[in-house]
């Protein structure tokens, strides 16, 4: 079953585009369904493999997800380059020049810091985008 994104309530799509060294340990899933007409938005989930002895994948554990909404990029439970999963964290960039395509690596394209760092993952009202900016807006006016 395919996780469903958080903010248009739509299943996300599998990225196939992924190297098949990546493919073997991640699933990377995306939505592109969720475009909003006034917001710019996009949601992304990495799940690892967890592969028995013999080399059957026994489940797929959720280890990021990412949202950009308008200005402000999230990431919760970031995974470091030890690919230590187990911070349970909240990353929020602003104005962030891009990200990468088809790939697990999901920190953005930017040259400045995460403007703020949550120790725990920080839960947003998807529903609402307009209250999801406002909440993102009073998170880092003090940044």
């Amino acid at each position: 079953m395919k996780p469903i994104c958080k903010i248009c309530q739509k299943e996300m799509v599998l990225d196939t585009a992924l190297d098949s060294i990546t493919l073997d340990l991640f699933d990377l899933f995306w939505c592109n369904l969720c475009q909003s007409p006034v917001i710019d938005t996009m949601y992304k989930e990495v799940y690892k493999k967890i592969y028995t002895e013999d080399g059957t994948i026994i489940e797929s554990k959720l280890i990021c997800s990412v949202a950009l909404i308008d200005k402000y990029y999230i990431i919760w439970n970031g995974y470091n380059v030890d690919f230590d999963y187990s911070k349970d964290e909240t990353l929020i960039f602003k104005n962030i020049t891009g990200t990468v395509a088809h790939s697990v690596f999901l920190f953005p394209i930017t040259v400045h810091d995460p403007i703020v760092r949550l120790p725990f993952a920080l839960e947003l009202p998807f529903h609402d985008l307009a209250a999801v900016l406002k909440k993102l807006g009073t998170i880092t006016t003090f940044s």
